[in-house]
């Protein structure tokens, strides 16, 4: 078994997670970390580009004592601290729940999810979700990466569909995700759900410093 340890923090970790994702994606994605500049602060982002989302199945997820394992089709990836017995992958990668990786790597599960509402086949996806400032305490960790997701992330859809009626029924039902755009390529027709809410999101993140 191959075991690959992600640092807690740091740009090599990033890279590395990136890399995983890539793995996750079977190869078929472009994706990037930056910085988007919100309301006056700069909050590193991710951005993930999705050439063939209908093939990625997301994985089955299962909790052993206070580690988190997600059984993918090419690994298992484990939020905790050692890697627990009985895992049947080849190859797996181990980070901590309140490291950068799995806050980056919760933002592309999140990004996964859009998909599954909208339940519709797509052809791409672009997600740029913000990602918050770290801390030691898992709690607070995960408040600030769902306020991240439903105030400053940024979705486009790619999808062929003969019936626009179909697609603005579908979006109905993909909600608390920031802003979601649309593309239906069939009718050349574009909708936009759901907005950012950027300066609120910022005075939340500086009451909770």
């Amino acid at each position: 078994m191959e075991v690959n340890r992600l640092d807690q923090s740091g740009k090599t970790s990033w890279r590395a997670t990136l890399d995983m994702i890539y793995l996750l994606c079977n190869e078929q994605a472009d994706l990037s970390y930056d910085y988007r500049d919100v309301n006056g602060w700069k909050l590193p982002c991710v951005d993930f580009r999705l050439d063939d989302p209908a093939e990625i199945v997301l994985p089955r997820c299962r909790t052993e004592d206070v580690d988190m394992i997600d059984k993918w089709q090419t690994c298992e990836v484990v939020l905790g601290d050692e890697v627990p017995e009985g895992l049947c992958r080849e190859t797996v990668f181990l980070m901590q729940a309140n490291s950068a990786a799995a806050s980056i790597y919760r933002a592309f599960k999140m990004s996964l999810s859009v998909l599954c509402e909208l339940s519709l086949p797509a052809e791409f996806l672009w997600s740029s979700v913000l990602l918050p400032p770290l801390c030691s305490d898992l709690g607070i960790l995960l408040m600030r990466e769902k306020l991240c997701w439903e105030w400053g992330s940024i979705h486009t859809i790619w999808l062929h569909n003969e019936l626009d009626e179909s697609v603005k029924a579908a979006m109905k039902h993909v909600y608390g995700c920031g802003e979601l755009r649309i593309q239906n390529m069939t009718t050349a027709n574009t909708w936009v759900a759901g907005h950012v809410e950027e300066a609120l999101l910022i005075d939340t993140i500086k009451r909770n410093v």
